[in-house]
């Protein structure tokens, strides 16, 4: 969790190097496939070329069924569908990586104060920084976010994942399918983040 980590880039955030938008590059029957989408496309690519170095694909040219065989549609959906997922990441990376190092400090203060708080609880603050945490680690794909959480804070795995779950019933944390890590910040947790940048910003 340093300043050098970045979210994991998924292929269909790849770039052409000499214009903006999103580059695929896929094979069929042979051909290379190089289609382009401009920055602003919601459908289909708006740029697509067909190349093949094996001189006998070239002496036949391209077929029918080569261009039948390149599936436009599903790939249009499915890059959709990856930009889509990259936009919130990056907008929740954005709004987690301010907030990681005192989501940190926070918890362990917080449990070095009150290592018992009984009935009354832990404060909305604790909640939301566990929550940080955790959406950071499953932000970056870590296999375990639960014994990462744990281990940053100098917690048992125990306490962390229930930490975890209060997090989640205090409304930071979205649900995650069951039996498996996930999850991100709810509109809640981001709300209280983006307060906490305004009244520092004041200070």
């Amino acid at each position: 969790m340093t300043e050098q980590q970045q979210p994991r880039r998924s292929a269909a955030e790849e770039t052409a190097p000499t214009r903006p938008g999103y580059h695929l590059q896929q094979w069929y029957d042979g051909w290379q496939v190089d289609m382009w989408w401009s920055p602003n496309s919601t459908g289909g690519p708006t740029e697509l070329r067909i190349t093949t170095n094996d001189p006998e694909l070239m002496a036949r040219g391209i077929t029918t069924g080569t261009l039948r065989s390149i599936p436009l549609a599903d790939i249009a959906r499915e890059l959709k569908g990856d930009l889509q997922r990259l936009s919130r990441e990056q907008g929740v990376f954005h709004v987690l990586e301010p907030h990681t190092n005192w989501a940190m400090r926070h918890v362990r203060q917080t449990v070095e104060d009150n290592p018992k708080p009984g009935r009354t609880g832990r404060p909305e603050s604790f909640h939301l920084a566990v929550a940080v945490l955790y959406a950071w680690y499953v932000l970056m794909r870590e296999p375990n976010p639960v014994q990462d959480v744990a281990e940053i804070v100098g917690a048992e795995r125990r306490a962390a994942a229930n930490w975890i779950s209060l997090a989640r019933k205090n409304g930071m944390l979205t649900e995650a399918a069951e039996r498996q890590s996930g999850g991100t910040l709810t509109d809640k947790a981001i709300s209280l983040l983006k307060a906490m940048n305004e009244s520092e910003e004041t200070n």
